[in-house]
């Protein structure tokens, strides 16, 4: 099963960058994970590109990035995002894993605005509403347990 963790980074604020590194903790201490995919993979890219492209101009860096990114959404089995913030990118990246089908697990926050548009598009995905970290934690690591237990039940001929 492959995993990419997707939420607001370009507008996070420093309590939000360290969720997502529980949310990585958690997520590779899941045993029979294939990939795991994460926001700091994409910015790790970004940086390879501009070190790899002197001669490119800010929008190329940006257009192979935003490649870079959505290939990862088409990779994924399952997305797990982090909706407690709001961010365009984000929703593109939905978008785009809506348009592949992909299985969706949102997490947010008590208190978080939700967009309807999430909750419409996404009916049927998994939605995880945390009060703390620890919250987050069980919740999440039950649902990926069970979705990995589910995928193994699957056999192909």
């Amino acid at each position: 099963m492959n995993i990419f963790l997707v939420g607001a980074v370009t507008v996070a604020d420093e309590k939000q960058l360290a969720k997502y590194k529980t949310y990585m903790e958690l997520i590779q201490n899941v045993k029979g994970l294939e990939t795991f995919t994460n926001p700091d993979k994409i910015w790790e890219y970004r940086e390879k590109c501009l070190k790899l492209h002197k001669d490119k101009t800010k929008f190329e860096i940006d257009h192979m990035m935003t490649d870079y990114d959505l290939s990862m959404v088409k990779q994924s089995d399952v997305m797990v995002c982090d909706i407690s913030m709001q961010s365009i990118g984000l929703g593109i990246e939905l978008g785009v894993a809506s348009m592949y089908d992909k299985k969706m697990i949102f997490c947010y926050e008590k208190g978080s605005y939700v967009s309807s548009m999430i909750t419409g598009t996404f009916h049927k995905a998994t939605f995880i509403e945390y009060e703390s970290i620890e919250d987050l934690k069980e919740k999440l690591s039950k649902i990926l347990k069970i979705l990995l237990k589910n995928t193994r039940k699957v056999k192909t001929f």
